[in-house]
């Protein structure tokens, strides 16, 4: 009796959704086709997530040793005959004021990682955020005047709950009024990075933005055109 082969179930297909003014769902669009057959290992989200974590480390703990603590140098007193225990300097570890030993010193966690690399964590998480429901166009996300009333007044009416927007451009009037709100993230298509998009639950662009992100995942492609 042969066994019954395992019929492989379709995949869902994958949505941007595009919202209206009024902050609800007008319309879906198919989610690029390039980004959708990634079949990346998720194995490099672990070596994006970590390697941006190691970038943001200052490593600037400081201890001092013998030699950078102050004191002198001095015997404090005779090798023998004073029925003391021997020392030769009062900056040895063991005195009190005395410099640490093996303590820790500042030191450069950053290092680096190819771009392409980069560029398939960052489909890994779009395609992701497709397959849960939580990428989103709109057609602007703009605030001329910097106010944080108008700015959270959208963030509120899209119900949104830890956004991030991308937008085309870097805009500091935009800028101004999202820096004090806590759940949103504001960034630009050219320098989005795969842990914004991670440690935040909505993915938000503008079209404009979109397409500016599509050119620079793929810009093989678009040095042939």
């Amino acid at each position: 009796m042969t066994a019954k082969a395992k019929v492989k179930a379709p995949e869902a297909k994958l949505e941007i959704h595009v919202l209206g003014t009024n902050g609800k769902i007008v319309s879906s669009e198919a989610l690029d086709a390039r980004i959708a057959a990634s079949d990346s290992h998720a194995h490099i989200l672990y070596q994006v997530e970590r390697y941006y974590q190691a970038n943001l480390r200052q490593g600037t703990r400081s201890t001092k040793d013998r030699s950078q603590v102050s004191g002198t140098g001095k015997k404090p007193w005779k090798q023998k005959g004073t029925g003391r225990a021997r020392h030769g300097s009062m900056r040895s570890p063991i005195w009190i004021k005395g410099g640490v030993s093996g303590g820790p010193m500042p030191k450069e966690f950053s290092y680096t990682l190819p771009k392409k690399i980069l560029r398939e964590a960052l489909i890994l998480v779009l395609k992701k955020k497709s397959k849960d429901g939580l990428l989103f166009l709109v057609d602007q996300f703009q605030f001329k005047a910097g106010k944080t009333k108008e700015c959270s007044k959208a963030v509120r009416q899209y119900g949104w709950r830890k956004p991030l927007v991308i937008t085309e451009v870097k805009d500091d009037m935009t800028l101004r009024s999202g820096r004090n709100i806590s759940e949103l993230t504001l960034s630009n298509a050219q320098g989005v990075s795969a842990h914004e998009l991670l440690f935040s639950r909505e993915c938000v662009m503008t079209r404009p933005a979109y397409t500016h992100l599509l050119k620079r995942l793929h810009p093989s492609e678009g040095s042939k055109s």
